[in-house]
């Protein structure tokens, strides 16, 4: 942080305005008052009889003065207004004018703005031929709501004021008719009834017309600004030149004003202070807060920390030892300073961002220090550092475990290694089916990627590999699928696996030709089987039959036997010529052709499946046959083992 440096001021701009007033004018506002503040209880008096009669004293006043040889002001309203001013303010024999015993002609050492946008006052050096000078001393305050804004010359000054409300104030400097500088508000002419809540509105606008400020500012104003000290109240956003000082919060009621210089006050003893400042050693290149571990209050115990400003030339970037000044200014004036020292060292290592713990290679690989460095950053107390500075110990490789080492040092000594092991790879993966696993699935079954890697897993060099080193790639054909899986090692070498699996299908197994001596159901049904796709005999499973003439005592006898997947219904079927025999030959009629049999074992029948009409002449049957799909193209250079 870099010391702080003196800004420039910029004045207010000089103008007729921001001029004093003539001393002729002063002297006769003077004489004019002085008469009003004497007869006061007379012109009150008189005032609340007739109103006429204080208009003849005002017009009575003003000619004895002019008669008496005195230039009367520029503006007679000024003057009935200021007097209107002092007739209706709260009249008390307790009010204390402040007589400092010096020259009522005096002239002005300070001229004052009012910000009435921001509460704040700005005291300037008077100027030559009624300029501002340089600021010297900023105040906060409350400016009445109808305060009015221009450029007037002060008068009036008390220790103790009585104000609108019947309350009382320290420290009041007239600026115009009920418009005075004066202390927050007591409820009593009693230092320790200060009215807290008002004392706690300072740096926003409240009052009807006063300025509010503390009794410290209160009590300057009073004693360093003479009559006839130039104020000025305007609006602004910018505070001034000095700034908006902070203000102070009080708790209860009522109290003290804390800025009161009076030794009575139960404050005085009390001021702003910071804890915590300890000389400390922090580390280069790494940020941290001056105010950790820091506490700090004001003269009435609030907590201050906000309002510490921290002062010092610490170079985070460089050795050394720097002094760190720590100031607290609160909003009563009161000032806190601490200093400590803080040295900047290095003691800390840098550190390898992005080395690989392990990295697998395959044989014939090149790896070199450049590549190994390519992802890698150097970091040492938040700087980056060359890989210039990086000593890399890379051994020949071989097949299995390699170790690289690692070394950097910074500038100032400190070291630090890292290592990654390589492993080289000679064979590619391995994929396997699992155990147990089956090529017919369940006719309910639903396929999906899960379910394919389910019936496999991959070994590298005799270790199995995770699950997501495995991809597989899903093709349907006509009653099954086709897996193709491929696993990736570590070092880039992949492998191929074929699986194919399908539904189960079924045929329909019966002689070509036989001769019975009934066309009952029984005696067509013999020698009749409904076979797995492994020729197995399924037992419980009934074809259908469908019977047709085909010349005296001769028939076609089709059977069929329905079944069905989750990727739809098939039908197997067979075809026999039956020869009616005995006694039952020319005169029996054939039995009804029975329907397509109930669909197989775990199958569901396809909506709306009916079975075939009766074909007029012999057709011929296909045997059924599992789908057959063609298998995607053999990736080159790869293994295709393919499972059936």
């Amino acid at each position: 942080m870099a010391d702080k440096k003196k800004k420039a001021v910029q004045k207010p701009d000089a103008s007729p305005k921001g001029k004093a007033a003539s001393r002729g004018e002063a002297d006769f506002l003077d004489r004019v008052i002085n008469y009003i503040q004497q007869n006061k209880k007379k012109c009150i008096i008189i005032s609340s009889v007739v109103g006429a009669i204080l208009l003849a004293v005002i017009i009575v006043s003003v000619a004895v003065l002019i008669i008496t040889g005195n230039k009367p002001p520029e503006k007679v309203s000024d003057l009935v207004d200021r007097m209107a001013d002092l007739v209706n303010e709260p009249a008390s024999d307790m009010d204390e004018p402040y007589t400092d015993g010096s020259n009522r002609k005096a002239k002005p050492e300070y001229m004052i703005r009012v910000n009435k946008t921001r509460n704040c006052i700005t005291i300037y050096n008077a100027g030559k031929n009624g300029e501002y000078g340089d600021p010297v001393r900023a105040m906060v305050c409350s400016v009445g709501f109808d305060a009015p804004e221009g450029v007037f010359q002060t008068s009036d000054r008390y220790t103790w004021k009585i104000v609108n409300g019947n309350v009382w104030s320290q420290y009041a400097t007239r600026i115009t008719g009920n418009v005075l500088f004066h202390s927050v508000t007591y409820s009593q002419k009693d230092k320790s009834t200060l009215i807290n809540r008002y004392f706690n509105q300072l740096g926003t606008n409240a009052s009807t017309g006063s300025i509010r400020v503390m009794a410290a500012d209160a009590k300057w104003l009073m004693e360093n600004c003479v009559p006839g000290t130039q104020v000025e109240i305007y609006k602004d956003n910018d505070p001034g030149p000095l700034g908006k000082p902070p203000t102070i919060a009080l708790s209860g009621t009522t109290g003290w004003d804390p800025s009161d210089p009076d030794p009575a006050n139960p404050w005085i003893n009390s001021t702003a202070d910071i804890q915590g400042v300890s000389d400390k050693t922090v580390e280069r290149g790494i940020e941290f807060d001056f105010l950790q571990g820091i506490t700090a209050t004001d003269t009435v115990g609030n907590n201050a920390i906000e309002q510490v400003a921290v002062d010092t030339d610490l170079d985070l970037k460089k050795l050394g030892k720097y002094t760190v000044t720590y100031t607290l200014t609160d909003g009563v004036g009161h000032t806190c300073r601490r200093e400590a020292a803080y040295t900047v060292v290095d003691t800390t290592a840098p550190y390898f961002s992005g080395i690989k713990s392990v990295l697998h290679v395959k044989k014939g690989d090149v790896v070199t220090a450049e590549s190994l460095l390519a992802d890698v950053a150097i970091v040492d107390n938040n700087e980056i550092l060359s890989k210039d500075k990086v000593k890399v110990e890379l051994p020949e490789l071989v097949e299995g475990d390699n170790i690289v080492i690692f070394r950097v040092a910074d500038d100032y000594g400190n070291e630090r290694t890292a290592q990654t092991l390589i492993k080289v790879d000679v064979e590619p993966p391995v994929l396997h089916l699992r155990e147990g696993i089956s090529g017919i699935l369940d006719p309910n079954q639903q396929v999906d990627e899960g379910f394919a890697l389910s019936r496999v897993y991959a070994t590298d060099s005799g270790v199995e590999m995770p699950q997501n080193h495995i991809q597989v790639q899903i093709y349907q054909d006509d009653w099954g699928y086709t897996f193709v899986y491929t696993a990736t090692d570590d070092s880039g070498q992949s492998v191929t696996l074929t699986d194919t699996v399908s539904y189960p299908t079924y045929s329909i197994s019966a002689s070509a030709t036989m001769n019975v001596t009934s066309l009952d159901n029984a005696a067509l049904l013999q020698g009749v089987s409904v076979m797995d796709g492994s020729h197995n005999v399924v037992a419980g499973a009934t074809p259908g039959i469908v019977v047709q003439p085909v010349s005296a005592n001769t028939y076609r006898v089709t059977y069929s036997y329905v079944y069905s997947c989750v990727l739809g219904t098939r039908t197997a079927t067979a075809e026999r010529i039956v020869t009616l025999t005995g006694a039952a030959a020319q005169t029996e009629t054939p039995p009804p052709s029975a329907g397509p049999a109930s669909p197989g074992p775990g199958a569901t029948p396809a909506p709306g499946m009916t079975a075939a009409p009766p074909s007029a002449e012999p057709t011929e049957e296909p045997e059924p046959t599992e789908a057959v799909m063609t298998p995607p193209p053999a990736i080159p250079g790869e293994e295709d083992d393919t499972v059936h």
